[in-house]
């Protein structure tokens, strides 16, 4: 049951008033889609009210924004990396490489949008490297036949072109709660849970909406990965 609605301006940085009547309602979760800057005031400004600690916040969003924020960010927050991206990437030695180097280069830890570059980077790379070897030239047709249907190797894990006739690349993606570590410094994620691609995405050929509405028929949904 939806408790309450708030629908704050875009960049106007106070939300005393949507703060107050969500504590007021006292709602089991709060979902909120704000990012950047707007979901930092948010987070920032309710922190000394406490809402967290009445209510479950699902910021959809946040993962942008952890780093900068540091303990600014309450422990227990649910958030996601928009796939297996940041500290959501399993470990291998594809994403030791591109985390230590983005580290190195800009001084933070990668969050989702720097995978999603780095992995569109690397297909690509990698289709362009086949192309070469099967059709001996990079034209547009053979690296697209290299593309199409392919499984690659990304610092996100697996990426496969699943829909689209093999043109949409599908990517197993993850939940969890942030909390502080304090042994290094820096945000981190406990209580995850990492669902295949097949779990969250629809079959070939059927639309997100209508499959979200009956019920996510022929979903995959073996392999669920929780840790603490």
């Amino acid at each position: 049951q939806v408790a309450v609605e708030q629908w704050p301006t875009q960049g106007s940085g106070q939300y005393s008033g949507e703060i107050s009547s969500l504590a007021s309602k006292r709602p089991d979760i709060i979902h909120t889609s704000l990012v950047g800057t707007d979901l930092e005031a948010f987070l920032t400004q309710m922190a000394p009210r406490g809402l967290h600690e009445q209510s479950k916040i699902l910021a959809a969003a946040l993962e942008p924004a952890m780093f900068r924020m540091g303990r600014k960010i309450p422990d227990g927050i649910v958030f996601t990396a928009r796939g297996t991206n940041g500290v959501f990437a399993p470990p291998s030695p594809l994403n030791d490489w591109f985390t230590s180097t983005y580290r190195t280069r800009h001084a933070e830890p990668p969050v989702y949008t720097a995978y999603q570059y780095a992995n569109t980077l690397l297909v690509l790379k990698t289709a362009y490297d086949a192309a070469t070897k099967t059709g001996g030239k990079s034209t547009t047709p053979e690296v697209i036949k290299a593309l199409t249907g392919a499984t690659f190797d990304t610092p996100s894990g697996k990426l496969t072109m699943a829909l689209g006739g093999g043109h949409q690349a599908i990517l197993d993606t993850a939940v969890g709660e942030i909390v502080f570590d304090a042994a290094k410094g820096a945000p981190s994620v406990r209580n995850a849970m990492r669902f295949p691609a097949k779990c969250v995405n629809p079959p070939e050929g059927v639309k997100s909406e209508s499959w979200l509405k009956d019920g996510m028929p022929g979903a995959q949904c073996t392999g669920i990965v929780s840790s603490n």
